[in-house]
């Protein structure tokens, strides 16, 4: 393998890592041991209206040392701490592009998972243990070595258990968002299929004044959409109201604006700094079509250079609950 495609095979761990397999994984249809809020780190949104201790993650007790004397004298002190902050877990991520003069809608591509408990007859809640024992996680067999068969004869011995734990759903729906116009209040569109899930769309006008907006052309509008979990919070298994591994896709039926390119100084003036100068003919090319959100945002282009979809990627840089020890 050479450098590239090791430093891909890195990133592919640590985002099965962090973040779960996407729909189009080979594990897209995972089981997972323990609740799939303490397996994953980060990529998933917790309704908005859930309780404090929900939207809390609790694995994030972090505490900032602060200066002190550490000198080793009579005088020494110990550094104060301070007081513990917990990270509140994120209930919505989006996109910000600029759209064409004309463009009066864009099509939405949503794309998360939902997992299910499965294979045993009593899923623990929230307060209960988050780590199974290996005969915890498979139900025993009967005596006819039926259950969780898995093909051998009857009487040949016990016979292979169904695993059981939470298993990924994919879920995946398009919406056609119609653009308000320019200053309206957001507007809102649910997310067919998806218990709560909606989409909230501002549309603002882009300023005249200034060396950058002039370079745009007339009419441009920026447009913000936001995915935001609404689900009604589920008060003993608090997983199965998020939306895990949460994606956003914009398409347009125009290519989208870039965004003004500040290289070479104020006023677009070539810089005198050798440096920068070798800097701006390397990314000569190089443009920014979306903006994320609590997400990095990546773009598409063509053949001819233009592009016309922009999606979320990585994850969100509120982290959420971690892989926690029994409680």
């Amino acid at each position: 393998m050479n450098s590239p495609q090791i430093r891909g095979a890195l990133v592919d761990a640590l985002r099965l890592d962090l973040v779960a397999p996407d729909n189009s994984h080979a594990f897209a249809y995972e089981l997972l041991p323990h609740r799939p809020s303490r397996w994953y780190l980060t990529g998933f949104l917790v309704p908005a209206e859930a309780p404090t201790e929900q939207k809390t993650d609790e694995t994030s007790n972090d505490e900032i040392d602060s200066g002190g004397d550490t000198g080793g004298t009579d005088d020494a002190s110990p550094p104060d701490r301070s007081a513990a902050r917990k990270s509140l877990l994120p209930s919505s991520m989006g996109l910000s592009v600029l759209v064409a003069p004309g463009v009066e809608s864009l099509e939405a591509q949503v794309a998360w998972g939902d997992y299910l408990f499965e294979g045993g007859t009593a899923e623990p809640v929230d307060g209960g243990p988050t780590v199974e024992t290996a005969e915890e996680l498979h139900d025993a067999p009967t005596s006819t070595g039926l259950a969780g068969s898995t093909g051998g004869a009857p009487g040949a011995g016990p016979a292979a258990t169904a695993p059981k734990g939470y298993r990924r759903e994919p879920r995946e729906e398009s919406v056609s968002l119609t653009l308000p116009s320019t200053g309206q209040n957001p507007r809102e569109h649910a997310v067919p299929n998806s218990r709560g899930l909606i989409l909230s769309i501002m549309v603002r006008a882009v300023p005249t004044a200034g060396h950058a907006s002039h370079r745009l052309p007339p009419g441009t509008r920026s447009v913000s959409v936001f995915l935001v979990n609404k689900r009604a919070p589920d008060p003993d298994r608090a997983y199965r109201a998020f939306a895990f591994q949460a994606t956003l896709q914009l398409a347009s039926p125009q290519p989208f604006v870039a965004r003004p390119d500040l290289r070479g100084g104020v006023g677009g003036e070539a810089s005198n700094e050798w440096d920068e100068q070798v800097v701006d003919l390397q990314y000569r090319d190089v443009f920014e079509y979306a903006v994320g959100h609590g997400v990095s945002a990546t773009a598409e282009r063509d053949s001819e250079g233009r592009c016309q979809v922009v999606r979320t990627t990585g994850a969100s840089h509120f982290f959420g609950g971690g892989r926690g020890e029994a409680s």
